[in-house]
């Protein structure tokens, strides 16, 4: 099913290319083949010299989500916001559903720690929205402010940050786990920072995708040319390509 893409087969393939520098290389993978609890148990997570202090718990998560919401529906809130477009507006619905077709994708996924609910975290303080998740880690990081912890319970606390502090900061974290520049972090969390209530903020937030998306499937292609053959992946993503080569500039 569509809705479980970031645990299916191909996903746990590509995410043993996207953390072999952190994850061991041949990590298992524990749950039915058909189960939405897939997971991996890591015993030690490591990232530039750093390694966890505990076994952490993963399992897939979907970064950015152009589907139904689980508080609510966010598409159709997004549809609203296009409708509202002065111009194009037809060309911008089309993008939508486009976005809404590359939310199962390989550029669109990620591994996240079950241990510390970071995924319900991620969901909690904006809705699942990607960029209000870069702007709670980057306040995170630079002290300003906590909400993330506001999202995870007493019992997640420990294993939560033992996994944060695996980074030196939110670039080292979204270079790490999601492979986007310096650029594109500071760009998603001011808009994070923000509700999307015009059509103009829609736009912004439908560009943002994009970059993510373009700069992901930039960094599996690199890894690609350093990898034996992965014919799953090389049709996955030209796949992702073509539909990225049909956004006009937004």
């Amino acid at each position: 099913m569509k809705n479980e893409f970031d645990v299916s087969d191909l996903a746990w393939k590509t995410y043993r290319l996207m953390y072999k520098d952190n994850f061991p290389a041949e990590f298992q993978v524990l749950g039915d083949d058909d189960s939405r609890q897939r997971r991996c148990m890591i015993e030690k997570y490591a990232n530039k010299g750093r390694t966890s202090a505990s076994r952490l718990l993963f399992s897939g998560d979907t970064d950015f989500n152009f589907t139904k919401g689980f508080a609510h529906s966010r598409l159709e809130n997004y549809r609203k916001w296009l409708s509202d477009v002065p111009k194009f507006r037809d060309m911008y619905q089309n993008h939508l559903t486009i976005m809404e077709d590359l939310t199962y994708s390989v550029v669109n996924i990620s591994l996240m720690p079950q241990s510390g609910n970071l995924q319900g975290v991620k969901q909690g303080v904006g809705n699942d929205r990607m960029d209000t998740f870069i702007w709670a880690l980057t306040a995170y990081y630079e002290g300003s402010a906590n909400v993330l912890f506001n999202h995870a319970s007493y019992e997640n606390t420990e294993a939560l940050e033992d996994y944060l502090s695996m980074f030196e900061n939110v670039y080292d974290y979204c270079q790490t786990v999601y492979h986007i520049n310096a650029s594109l972090v500071d760009d998603l969390a001011a808009s994070g920072a923000c509700p999307i209530r015009t059509p103009e903020e829609m736009l912004r937030f439908m560009t943002l995708a994009i970059r993510f998306w373009r700069q992901k499937s930039s960094f599996l292609h690199e890894q690609l040319e350093n990898c034996k053959r992965f014919p799953e992946l090389e049709a996955a993503l030209s796949a992702v390509d073509l539909k990225l080569a049909k956004f006009y500039q937004i």
